[in-house]
Formats: C-alpha cells, structure tokens, sequence
C-alpha cells in the first residue's frame, strides 16, 4: 500500500496462497481483498492496513463494490461453482443480503444504478454456453439471454453514464451485521477480570524503514515473470494429470485414496491458474 505522501505499509497474510482479487471501496478508506489457499479468505481493511472484518472461508476469487459503495459481491467464478454473495456495507459494518449461483461465469461487471449485477460466459474462455445474465442484488435473476449454438459472445458492457447514481435503497434489506469475536484472554486472566466490558489487547504495527525520498527502486519484472511461468507449467503439469485419472475412473479402474485427493483439487488448481494468469498479463 502506497500513500500520496510516499508513506508506504505492508499487510502480512494469515494464510498461505495467492492474492486472487482486490477492491476499492469507491467513496471511503477501506478495501477488500480475496486470497489463500481454496477455500479462500476474504478480509476488509482500512486504509492503515489495519483488518476491518474477515469473512468465513469459502470458494471464491473475485470481489467488486458497486460504484456508490454500499454493496459489495464476493464470488467464485471461472474454474470454481459461481458462488455469489452480496453484502450491505455500512461504515466498518457488514451484513450479508443474500446469495446466489452464477456457473460458467467467466465475466462480471456492476450496473452503474449500483443495484444490479452482470455476469456472462463468454468467448475465448469458453466457447460453449454462452450468454449474459442480470441479478439484482437480493439474489434475484431478472434477464438472462442465451447465444444461439453456433454463435459466440466476445464482449459485454454496461452503458455507462456522465454522473453517479442514487444507487439502491437498503431499506428492509435482510441481513445481520457481523462483528468482530472478542479480544482472547487467557484462562489464568480471567477471573482477574475486572466487571465491564474487557479491552482487547493492543495490537502491535509492522512498518517497513521508509526508503530515502530521493531513491527510487524498481525490481526487476523478468525474474518475477519467469518465477511466475514456472508455477503455471507445475500446476499445468497437475492437471495433466487428473485429466489421465479421470480417464482411468472412466474406463472402471480402481483409484486410491491419494488419487482421489488429486481429483478433488482440481477446483482448487484451476483457480490458482487463473490467478497467476491475471498476475502475469
């Protein structure tokens, strides 16, 4: 994270994986970021890098507020089921709308009005079974359209528009606003513990030794790519070969228990693949 002021702040993930996708939000000091190992974590911070909320651990890969900030959609899109989940943000507050399922996605977009939401299957990625859908974000599918066979969709976009709008009314929205768990306190302190509410533990801050204002450092791109290209190949080489044991448990053969993991990572790789892919570009 770099501030205006040349201030810069580092996050330390509390999981293993990479960064899949992270957002903005558009009127405030707060952004969301998806990563991890599947299933992936989901964290909101402020702009000290300091965590806001961390969400439960599901399959998902991409997160968007919409364009007035008061929704956010968390999904798992590409390889994974097309799990969406809509949230309502208020302040540091989150309350979750609802949910729905979206497969084969391979496109997403925000409506400018903030209230409905765009996904789409769509050419190269894949070739089959394309066509666009709208939701609203209760959950609801309110247009869909299917590209005949033969045909393909390449691109899709929202019209977009000269000012912001209103966005959507949250009034009667369902949804419970989720908080934070309590500071732990040890079993021995506990019975110290004065009556009232307890004060969590103050948490210490990790900043990188600012670099001198007139040194300027670039890292080099090539090594990074390189290091890059070298993962897809390995998890490329992976899914070559669940593709020769699927085959296998297509034509009756016995799989072990190890193979059987292998088959059910599947999601799991396709999903870092896409990641590393979108890094490289």
């Amino acid at each position: 994270y770099l501030n205006l002021d040349g201030t810069t702040l580092s996050i330390e993930l509390n999981k293993k994986g990479p960064i899949y996708s992270v957002d903005w939000h558009p009127n405030q000091n707060q952004f969301a970021v998806v990563y991890g190992l599947m299933p992936s974590s989901a964290r909101i911070y402020n702009h000290k890098c300091e965590p806001i909320i961390t969400l439960p651990d599901v399959h998902r890969n991409v997160v968007m507020y919409n364009p007035q900030g008061n929704l956010l959609c968390f999904a798992g899109f590409g390889g994974l089921k097309g799990l969406m989940e809509f949230w309502e943000v208020r302040g540091t507050r989150f309350a979750k709308v609802s949910d729905a399922e979206a497969i084969d996605t391979t496109y997403c977009q925000w409506c400018p009005d903030g209230e409905r939401f765009l996904t789409a299957t769509l050419s190269p990625r894949l070739y089959e079974g394309n066509g666009f859908r709208v939701w609203n974000f209760k959950g609801n599918l309110v247009a869909k359209y299917n590209i005949p066979e033969k045909d393909h969709l390449w691109v899709i976009s929202w019209r977009p528009t000269s000012e912001l709008l209103p966005g959507p009314s949250l009034k009667g929205a369902k949804g419970t606003f989720i908080e934070e768990p309590e500071a732990y306190v040890p079993p021995s302190l506990r019975d110290k513990q004065p009556a009232g509410p307890v004060v969590p533990l103050a948490k210490k801050q990790k900043y990188p030794p600012k670099e001198p204002e007139s040194k300027i450092i670039i890292h080099g791109a090539g090594a990074q790519d390189n290091e890059i290209d070298k993962k897809i190949k390995n998890l490329r080489r992976k899914l070559k070969d669940i593709d020769k044991l699927k085959k296998q448990r297509a034509e009756g053969k016995h799989l072990e228990d190890n193979q059987q993991a292998k088959l059910e990572s599947e999601a799991e790789l396709l999903a870092q693949v896409e990641a590393l892919e979108i890094v490289s570009k």
